[in-house]
């Protein structure tokens, strides 16, 4: 499989990651003006040259990524308990670790608001069929694996007290009978 085909891109914070070129870029862009103010939105605006549209787009960045999170975020789907798989990157190196949250948007929650500034990818694996985030901070680089546990997942879960939480989440994902793939959400 092609490098550049295994990631399916679901979401990033980096407006450029939605465009194939610059020129497409700017041409929805000038079009999603046109539509919300009027034909006349670059003159109203001083906006003369495709490179001071450019900048007006940069400034509008984070209020357009706002409304990107805003629709993503809507659309995740309900589901069982998920199994956050976690390798960090900090300053003093790499950590793993995991958690169980109770579906979906509660372990995006979790990942993203554990830290600060940060750039947000969410994608689907087509090599592992996994969904994965990628949050870049100012320390590093953290990678999570997401899966949603079945019934018998959480059985498992709820009622093993002999393994440490990590021993706990290696065993559920040693067995494909504990988890399903996210990914089926969205392919």
């Amino acid at each position: 499989m092609n490098k550049e085909n295994i990631k399916q891109f679901i979401y990033s914070s980096d407006i450029w990651d939605y465009y194939d070129s610059e020129e497409q870029m700017l041409n929805e862009y000038t079009s999603y003006q046109e539509d919300f103010w009027g034909e006349n939105w670059a003159k109203d605006f001083d906006l003369d040259t495709p490179e001071q549209i450019r900048n007006a787009m940069i400034t509008n960045n984070l209020s357009d990524n706002e409304c990107f999170w805003s629709d993503f975020y809507q659309q995740i789907p309900d589901t069982n308990q998920i199994l956050i798989k976690a390798n960090c990157g900090r300053w003093d190196g790499r950590y793993n670790g995991g958690k169980v949250c109770e579906n979906l948007k509660e372990a995006i929650d979790e990942i993203i608001n554990f830290k600060g500034s940060y750039e947000l990818k969410i994608y689907i694996d087509k090599e592992s069929d996994t969904l994965e985030i990628e949050l870049i901070h100012h320390d590093n680089t953290d990678y999570y694996t997401l899966y949603e546990l079945t019934i018998e997942g959480v059985e498992y879960f709820n009622n093993e007290y002999d393994l440490t939480e990590e021993e706990l989440h290696e065993k559920l994902l040693e067995n494909e009978k504990y988890y399903n793939k996210i990914s089926e959400y969205w392919l």
